[in-house]
């Protein structure tokens, strides 16, 4: 089944709908990447191209008759704006990933964000 990912996310490039994120000038962007039972998705922070990936993936459980298990599924930005963060997760309908237990885009609040990365660091060396 993880060839037809592979083809409806390929479909979707060749259309121009999904972009990927271009790591080296010159080769292909990446758009994902398959080890055993888990998918790694990469793609601009954009509406548009969140809207195409939630219909690749629903297009992708009619076709496979799996599910996607999205209260496994996080969402990584990088020097995204958190209005623009929001946008994507309210399409994809998921909640914000975290990294070290603090929210990706908790806000500007850099004391709250810190302290709680402190206090979680104390209550896991405890």
């Amino acid at each position: 089944m993880a060839k037809v990912l592979g083809r409806l996310i390929s479909k979707e490039c060749r259309a121009g709908r999904w972009k990927g994120i271009r790591i080296v000038a010159g080769v292909d962007p990446l758009t994902h990447l398959q080890f055993a039972d888990d998918t790694f998705l990469a793609g601009e922070a954009s509406a548009r191209e969140a809207r195409t990936v939630k219909q690749v993936i629903d297009k992708y459980e009619h076709v496979s008759s799996q599910k996607v298990n999205w209260l496994k599924l996080e969402i990584f930005f990088f020097n995204t704006p958190p209005p623009k963060q929001r946008e994507i997760t309210n399409i994809l309908g998921t909640l914000p990933s975290n990294f070290l237990s603090v929210p990706l885009f908790g806000g500007t609040n850099k004391s709250t964000i810190s302290k709680h990365l402190v206090e979680s660091c104390f209550n896991r060396l405890e």
